[in-house]
């Protein structure tokens, strides 16, 4: 038998907890840090030069469909183009 004094409702959060935000009395503030540069499975490669990545890509890909070398080849020259343009990183560029 069910009671009449439950409404059967969950409660997802208490009441007033969030009222000033929805009513728009705090202002919300952007964090203003850089967000933490997390190293990839390979190291960090953000300063690394050309033969550096491309020997990453090597162990990465293995020769897998390129026994002749093209894609280091067209790496490279990505990679070239690349540093020619203003940036401190390569994902910068």
């Amino acid at each position: 038998m069910v009671e009449s004094a439950t409404t059967a409702r969950i409660p997802r959060r208490t009441r007033g907890k969030f009222d000033a935000f929805r009513q728009g009395r705090l202002p919300l503030q952007r964090d203003e840090r850089p967000a933490a540069q997390l190293p990839g499975p390979h190291g960090d490669l953000t300063a690394a030069g050309t033969e550096d990545i491309v020997a990453v890509s090597v162990r990465v890909w293995g020769t897998w469909r390129n026994g002749d070398g093209r894609r280091q080849h067209s790496l490279r020259r990505l990679l070239t183009h690349l540093a020619g343009l203003p940036g401190d990183s390569w994902q910068q560029r």
